[in-house]
């Protein structure tokens, strides 16, 4: 679809990063700090490092006239920001650097460097023949002789932060980074909320839109509190768009129903198998104590399976029949609870009979046999 001349999507993403900034900067707060949004420019956090933070969304190169550097030191050397109020002034910026871009190496460089860079830049502006209006207006604004005492202390302090992630890469960074006590499939939930919560208007007071330490940690202990509680509810049950039955129609698990002549169960037993084996890697995988507690529960379900197995073998005069009502029992069956979860779907249990009868180790097979005296 062809982009319409009124469509702002790249300045609300541009919006949305800044307010992912922010919230990666509220989750770096120590005791007595502060994260204010859009009252000394972009993102700026108050305490003992303060720091103003520029932020930029742009693809491509940060080049010598870039409006990212000048507009921002144009803002800083304004009597209006307070200047001394922060030991480093941040521009973050997606884009790259060049190596042969004055820019480059730019923190490493002494304040004489960075001085003779911006006048290599500006005496490089001022022979072109066809300048930019715009641009004129900032150079002669950080150039005006009035601000040199205040240009020198901007660039003290100023850091230029590029190559940054972009808006997904940060948020995926955030997921990945700071979510590690919620559950895998309520980290999104997780974020979203605490992202609520630096953008609500009720943050906004007296024109300064802040989020303290004290406030941003009382919200993440409230919400790691309520997901990980709610979790004694069994995580709710995954939906997969369409599950391709016939990837799954060799594998060991469907010879064995194969095996009793069940087909019509087929379907639901690959949709229980694939379901449970994929709520494993999403909900389970990367928390030992959980993955600890699945062993203890594959246990107990093999444990059951295998002292059923046995009653239903010495009581069966039908093998094909009693097998099939035998699988419809056992995979339904409750084998209790597991972990902090106050009771398990059949079908997880079900599907994780499928996924133990798929590796012959555990030697699960449906079908009965008579006669066994105790032993299969």
């Amino acid at each position: 679809m062809a982009k319409q001349s009124n469509n702002s999507t790249t300045t609300i993403k541009g919006i949305i990063y800044q307010f992912l900034v922010a919230l990666e900067k509220c989750f770096e707060l120590r005791g007595g700090e502060a994260v204010y949004i859009e009252t000394f420019g972009d993102v700026s956090v108050l305490g003992e490092k303060s720091k103003q933070i520029e932020s930029k969304l742009y693809k491509g190169y940060l080049n010598d006239l870039d409006h990212n550097v000048w507009n921002t030191l144009n803002n800083w050397i304004k009597d209006e920001f307070p200047l001394d109020q922060f030991k480093s002034l941040v521009l973050l910026t997606t884009q790259r650097v060049k190596s042969d871009s004055p820019w480059h190496g730019w923190n490493e460089k002494k304040l004489t460097q960075k001085k003779l860079s911006l006048s290599t830049i500006q005496k490089k502006f001022l022979r072109q023949k066809k300048q930019s209006e715009e641009t004129a207006k900032l150079l002669s604004s950080v150039f005006d002789p009035a601000n040199d005492h205040r240009l020198e202390e901007i660039l003290k302090k100023f850091v230029i932060d590029h190559n940054s992630q972009g808006d997904i890469e940060l948020y995926d960074l955030l997921r990945d980074t700071r979510t590690q006590y919620i559950p895998e499939t309520r980290k999104d939930e997780f974020l979203k909320y605490l992202f609520g919560f630096i953008t609500n208007p009720k943050a906004i007071e007296s024109n300064n839109w802040s989020i303290s330490y004290a406030e941003f940690s009382r919200e993440v202990k409230s919400m790691t509190s309520r997901l990980v509680e709610t979790t004694t509810a069994f995580p709710t049950r995954i939906e997969i768009e369409k599950i391709k039955e016939e990837d799954y129609l060799n594998n060991i698990f469907i010879d064995k129903i194969r095996e009793i002549k069940y087909d019509e169960v087929i379907p639901e037993a690959i949709s229980d198998y694939v379901l449970s084996k994929e709520l494993i890697i999403r909900e389970f995988r990367g928390f030992p104590v959980v993955l600890e507690a699945l062993k203890d529960y594959e246990k107990t379900v093999l444990r059951n399976f295998t002292t059923n197995h046995r009653l239903a073998s010495r009581a069966s005069s039908e093998i094909v029949n009693d097998s099939k009502s035998f699988f419809d029992r056992m995979t339904t069956y409750d084998h209790g609870t597991f972990y902090i979860y106050n009771s398990v779907p059949s079908y997880f249990g079900g599907g994780l009979l499928h996924i133990l009868a798929d590796e012959d180790v555990y030697n699960i097979k449906w079908i009965l046999v008579p006669n066994t005296n105790n032993n299969e």
